[in-house]
């Protein structure tokens, strides 16, 4: 007799895939005999993640979840067919990395030398980069089934002789109210916006007496897009930190109804602040293939 056992059940294992495409032109043209000047520009197509089979899914903010009486933020499936989005990536294609590079190089004097430059260059990050986190985005595709002892092993959870119950549910679930009160992966539409890294300087280079050189320069950058953990979607509003320990409480018993705070929808259950999240139906949202953050 076994006191208890755990099985996990995938459809088949997740083949994700990245695709990319990339090409530049670039150019030196010498306009006088003092005056350089190198032209170029880079365009990038990075494609975010699709499945192999379409066994991919995410949150939604803008879906209706009926297990939550109709609010808005739901699971949705990748692939056509009932209940799934007819989307093979959750994040838009980004069709404006156009990166331009200049630089010039001006001759004063015979010894004395201006250069500058600018240029864009994009950087993977979002669902354009997996940072190691592996999230597979395939909940409703696996499953775990799980058996206990009701009695601390009084009660054999089952025989092994018998073999492992089969008693839980194939995947896939494909299903809109997937995970209720549970937590949620989310990939944004916006996530396939990779980051940004605008560059410019200036440098004075002056030849010395006594075989010396002076140089001067001005070196900048900026970096936007770029991956972070910056957003925490279903934060409660930190304006409800009055309510004190009455966020924890029970919303249902008299101490949760004298916040005056309202059933989010028919059936639910937990605390004031649960009660308070943007999206109540789920305990938290991760959000970590998000590109907000900036140097």
């Amino acid at each position: 007799a076994g006191n208890g056992g755990g099985l996990t059940l995938n459809v088949s294992p997740t083949a994700n895939r990245f695709q990319y495409a990339a090409g530049y032109v670039m150019d030196d043209w010498k306009v006088t005999g003092r005056l350089s000047i190198n032209l170029g520009v880079r365009y990038d197509i990075p494609y975010p993640r699709y499945e192999v089979n379409d066994r991919m899914s995410t949150f939604d903010p803008s879906v209706p979840n009926p297990g939550a009486g109709g609010r808005l933020g739901a699971m949705i499936f990748a692939g056509s067919g009932t209940g799934r989005s007819g989307l093979s990536r959750f994040a838009n294609v980004n069709y404006k990395q156009v990166q331009p590079r200049f630089g010039f190089a001006y001759k004063l004097n015979d010894k004395t030398v201006v250069r500058g430059g600018y240029s864009v260059f994009t950087s993977p990050s979002g669902d354009l980069l997996e940072n190691g986190l592996r999230i597979n985005f395939n909940s409703g595709f696996n499953t775990n089934a799980s058996i206990v002892t009701p009695d601390n092993g009084l009660t054999p959870a089952f025989y092994i002789q018998n073999g492992y119950p089969n008693n839980y549910k194939i995947p896939p679930f494909i299903d809109p109210t997937l995970n209720l009160g549970q937590s949620v992966n989310w990939l944004a539409k916006e996530d396939g916006k990779g980051a940004t890294i605008q560059n410019w300087s200036l440098d004075v280079q002056r030849q010395l007496p006594g075989q010396m050189l002076l140089e001067m320069a001005y070196v900048a950058n900026h970096g936007t897009g770029l991956s972070s953990a910056l957003d925490n979607p279903n934060q409660v509003n930190p304006k409800w930190l009055n309510l004190g320990n009455a966020l924890t409480a029970q919303l249902d018993p008299p101490q949760g109804q004298a916040t005056g705070v309202p059933l989010p929808y028919p059936g639910f259950t937990g605390t004031v602040a649960q009660a308070l999240r943007p999206f109540p139906q789920y305990t938290s949202i991760s959000h970590l293939t998000q590109a907000a953050g900036a140097s």
